[in-house]
């Protein structure tokens, strides 16, 4: 059962490319962290750049972040939308479900839904009491604790509380300047509750309240392999060693990463007679610190730092009917508010006495509301029509100070002159769909998805960007076959995309233009079968054909005689975007048998992933790989512990999931290498 369309729907009845796992699969699987969905997703990729999570989905996404920047991607928990990047970095303790949805959601997921959307749906609390408690360690002397708790309050009132914490205390590399440890979490702690309470009239109402608390050097960066930073050379040690040890780097300045914040929100659900009304609002607030060494080299030439606080305010109103006939529909309204800023945004050069500093402190605020509606009725037996119209607007503004200090301590700041832009767009979902027996769904529709332009945070003199804009014409089908053994769902899916948001880096700080148009077409498959009782085969592809049609300034990077590289504007037509390989797949086994007195899982999956460049220059690439992962699962028969041994990167591929070229050289993070421990649980 999946929420889609904003209500509960078999998987194999919805029109749309939808993947779904479940907690049991996120278990079997040993996935914790919504960074390892993609290990068992083809369409969704996720990389990290400067500590914040970027999904794409079909190669679409966005490598920016900072204050008022918003993911082509949304993430939602529960139905509330989570704005900054670096809180979709949650834990998955008290997970029912997630969701990947495939193709632009510009109808019902409004919010910057260009590429799809990844949705969490956490556990209701139980009203008798019950909970489960784990805990892990793993090579790079890391250690993880999982908590979960559930029960009765008062009468009619049900509450739950999931903590996470883990630290880890090798990192994956060495600073070679400094001898301290990279790719390191100190410190990942998180904690949620939920109270649900049920009265009489047909009211529900949900609270949830969560705090999480990061700190660590990771990712980390260094220069990519063959090349050479702008103000100087590496020495040769790391130039021997930069192949075989990636994780390594030569920075006096070590890579900081601290993220403190939580939120709270609150659903009703009001049963009207005919009619359901929902709302669902939700305060957040983060700050996020960061420091990193900016040259590559272990002299003092440029080191940056910062702090991003930034709140956002979100309310969403719906009405629905509250029993399914032939006309389904829903309506709603969504508003926005989001501010965001850089307390201090500093880039110091040169080391004392003779260091300068530029010093900025901009702020942005983004007001939005839509309305919304869809509806899908019943036009001949088996036959459905879906129409969904979606009118959004959106006003930005951009404030704050910027100057600089000389090396004698003396400050010239001024005001950033107040600025301001605003959006009125319209999408929509058109849907056709037929039940070719009870057993085989297909559908064709055309959707289209936006997310709004803005103001670039880090380089305020750049211009802003605009919105960019995702057409998507789909057609595809849903069956199950074999007395319910085998689940194949496809989709074919074309794409005009338009204004396209990319990236490029200034001084090492993210600044973000548009490309003119991009189209792109490939197939979303997936299967999943059922080959005996105890053995469950999955799998799915997605080929990709995607090139920039038209892309006559984009940052072009090119490499100088002694290695070093220098960006000029030349054309990118052609190239393809970044982070979208040609081809991704998976094929997982879940394997079930009793051994003894007790009961074995046995879970092996293999991603495979044709490589992708990471900017539209096509100059940087990351060549195919595969991610192989496994776990083995045993839980002795009336025993409420389990017991389990888990490997991930198991071939240990250094997978690049950062890589950029700007004014200061190059720079590139990875993945985590090969990873492996074993977990006790206990359920009670």
């Amino acid at each position: 059962m999946v929420t889609a369309q904003r209500r509960s729907e078999n998987l194999q009845k919805v029109p749309i490319s939808v993947t779904a796992i479940t907690a049991a699969k996120l278990a079997s699987a040993n996935i914790t962290t919504t960074a390892d969905i993609a290990s068992i997703t083809p369409s969704l990729t996720l990389s990290q750049s400067q500590g914040s999570i970027e999904p794409r989905i079909r190669g679409i996404g966005n490598s920016s972040a900072g204050p008022s920047v918003e993911n082509s991607v949304a993430t939602y928990v529960d139905g509330v939308y989570i704005a900054l990047a670096a809180n979709s970095l949650l834990n998955l303790e008290n997970i029912q479900q997630v969701e990947v949805l495939d193709g632009p959601q510009g109808t019902l997921f409004g919010r910057n839904a260009t590429g799809g959307l990844v949705q969490i749906i956490t556990k209701d609390p139980k009203s008798t009491f019950s909970g489960n408690a784990d805990v892990s360690y793993e090579n790079y002397d890391t250690t993880r604790l999982g908590l979960y708790l559930t029960g009765p309050v008062v009468n009619h009132l049900d509450a739950d509380l999931a903590i996470y914490a883990s630290h880890q205390g090798d990192g994956y590399g060495t600073d070679l300047a400094n001898d301290k440890p990279t790719y390191k979490t100190d410190r990942d702690i998180a904690l949620r509750s939920k109270w649900l309470a049920r009265f009489d009239e047909g009211t529900t109402v949900r609270l949830a309240f969560d705090f999480s608390n990061t700190a660590s050097s990771n990712p980390g960066f260094s220069t990519v392999a063959g090349l050479q930073p702008v103000f100087g050379k590496l020495s040769p040690q790391v130039i021997s060693t930069i192949d075989t040890h990636p994780y390594d780097d030569d920075d006096n300045n070590p890579f900081i990463h601290r993220v403190i914040g939580g939120g709270v929100s609150g659903r009703v659900d009001q049963v009207l007679g005919p009619v359901t009304l929902t709302d669902i609002a939700a305060y957040r607030r983060v700050t996020y610190q960061q420091a990193f060494d900016a040259d590559g080299l272990p002299t003092q030439i440029v080191q940056q730092s910062f702090t991003l606080p930034e709140e956002e305010i979100t309310d969403e109103l719906q009405i629905a009917p509250t029993h399914a006939g032939k006309l389904q529909w829903i309506a709603g309204l969504f508003y926005f508010h989001d501010d965001g800023a850089y307390d201090s945004l500093d880039t110091a050069i040169g080391a004392p006495p003779a260091q300068t500093q530029t010093i900025s402190t901009p702020d942005f605020t983004t007001r939005s509301i839509a309305g919304y509606g869809q509806a899908t009725y019943e036009i001949l037996p088996q036959t459905h029509v879906t129409g969904g119209f979606r009118y959004t607007y959106e006003y930005r503004t951009e404030g704050g100070s910027a100057g600089a200090i000389n090396a004698a301590g003396v400050q010239t700041i001024s005001a950033i002159p107040d600025a301001s832009t605003h959006t009125s767009t319209p999408t929509w979902r058109l849907a056709l769909d037929h039940q070719f027996g009870p057993d085989v769904l297909g559908y064709i529709s055309w959707n289209r998805g936006f997310k709004s332009g803005g103001f670039n945070p880090t380089v305020v003199s750049q211009p802003p960007y605009r919105p960019e804009r995702l057409d998507d014409y789909e057609i595809g089908e849903k069956s199950t076959l074999f007395n319910g053994r085998l689940r194949v769902n496809a989709a074919f899916f074309y794409y005009v995309y338009k204004n396209i948001q990319v990236n490029t880096f200034l001084n090492s700080l993210a600044v973000i233009y548009n490309g003119a148009e991009a189209r792109e077409y490939g197939l979303d498959a997936s299967f999943d079968f059922s080959l005996t009782r105890d053995l469950l085969i999955t799998g799915g592809v997605v080929p990709l054909h995607d090139r920039f049609s038209d892309f006559p300034d984009a940052v072009i990077a090119t490499r100088n005689g002694d290695n070093t590289t220098s960006t000029h504007t030349g054309s990118a037509t052609g190239n393809r975007l970044p982070f979208a390989p040609d081809a991704t797949a998976s094929l997982g086994i879940d394997y079930k048998r009793t051994i003894g007195p007790g009961r074995a899982d046995l879970f092996v999956n293999d991603l495979y992933n044709s490589g992708y460049y990471g900017q539209p220059d096509n100059f940087l690439h990351q060549g195919a790989f595969h991610q192989l992962n496994a776990s083995l699962q045993y839980q002795p028969d009336n025993s409420p512990l389990t017991f389990k041994l888990y490997a991930r990167n198991i071939v240990d591929n250094h997978v690049a999931e950062f890589l950029s070229v700007g004014t200061t050289g190059t720079a590139v993070s990875f993945e985590a290498p090969a990873t492996y421990g074993f977990t006790v649980g206990v359920k009670f």
